[in-house]
């Protein structure tokens, strides 16, 4: 005879169990007990990809700002990048298609800034970021143009 499987909260025998953490619970036992931590932890992860993305576009706006405009010919781009930078500013995010313009309009120096400002924040290795720039870790350090 099969053994009954018992809530991890209550004790009582379940037929229709819920797992979590390797736990069964019961139906009420699920959704007064182990729901509430399942959607916290979610609520957590969600925070935490917020934070990331608010970074990521932090210094992609960092890279924006000391891209040299005056070498630029489109009136798109002229009228684009400084826009996104304010928006930044006031509002502290930008959509997706934004971040992708921009990102498509970086050019060698840009990303060069991009690998530093990662490098700061601890997002890349030494390694990485030298051979991505071409520059020692001193030189790194001391770069002073973002």
């Amino acid at each position: 005879m099969a053994e009954k499987i018992k809530c991890f909260i209550c004790g009582k025998n379940i037929k229709g169990q819920y797992t979590w953490e390797g736990e069964f619970y019961g139906k009420t036992c699920w959704k007064k007990h182990a729901l509430p931590l399942l959607l916290a932890q979610r609520n957590q992860k969600d925070a935490e990809a917020a934070l990331i993305e608010y970074e990521e576009t932090a210094r992609l706006v960092q890279v924006l700002k000391a891209k040299k405009l005056d070498r630029i010919q489109s009136a798109f781009k002229l009228e684009f990048i400084p826009s996104v930078i304010e928006q930044f500013k006031e509002k502290g995010f930008l959509s997706l298609r934004q971040r992708e313009i921009a990102a498509g309009m970086l050019n060698g120096t840009d990303y060069n800034n991009w690998f530093i400002l990662d490098y700061r924040a601890g997002e890349s290795p030494d390694w990485y970021v030298r051979d991505m720039t071409g520059l020692t870790i001193e030189q790194i350090k001391n770069y002073k143009k973002i």
